[in-house]
């Protein structure tokens, strides 16, 4: 079941972001930080459904137990810098390995819908990377979805 993500729901996408983090590219050399964690949530729920200028929305997928499986969260942005007008993009988009692959499909339309209703959008830009998962996977729900790919990411480790 998909729903608007409550702040009784932080506890459960921290414990989805822990698990991610874990089956990561970053499980061995970065430290998932909980603080900076509950920062963002409590930010992004507070301006759920704000279509201006750093308007958020965050949704979370829960299974029948209550337990959060996956979330999402978007925001809108300018389109490039120096530009007016404006873009919904997501800023993460994580589900647990066993979490219903319907709700992935319902946060995404959840996500478009926003973005398509708020003034001033003149585009959705969705990133796909390797750092949790398949991205190839990530990239056909997007295409089954409506969306075109539009660029490449490229990644250097540095060593510290």
């Amino acid at each position: 079941m998909v729903v608007p993500a409550t702040f009784s729901d932080i506890p459960g996408v921290l414990d989805v972001m822990q698990r991610a983090h874990k089956r990561s590219i970053y499980a061995d050399t970065a430290t998932f930080d909980e603080l900076a964690a509950k920062q963002l949530l409590l930010h992004s729920i507070n301006r759920h459904g704000h279509t201006n200028l750093g308007g958020s929305l965050c949704f979370v997928s829960k299974q029948e137990d209550g337990a959060i499986a996956g979330f999402i969260i978007g925001y809108i942005d300018v389109v490039y810098p120096g530009l007016k007008e404006k873009m919904a993009s997501d800023l993460l988009f994580i589900c647990d390995e066993d979490a219903p692959a319907q709700d992935a499909g319902e946060m995404l339309r959840a996500l478009l819908h926003w973005g398509r209703s708020a003034k001033g959008v003149i585009e959705i830009v969705l990133g796909v990377s390797g750092a949790i998962g398949d991205p190839e996977r990530t990239g056909k729900l997007y295409e089954r979805a409506g969306l075109t790919r539009c660029g490449t990411m490229y990644r250097m480790e540095v060593q510290q």
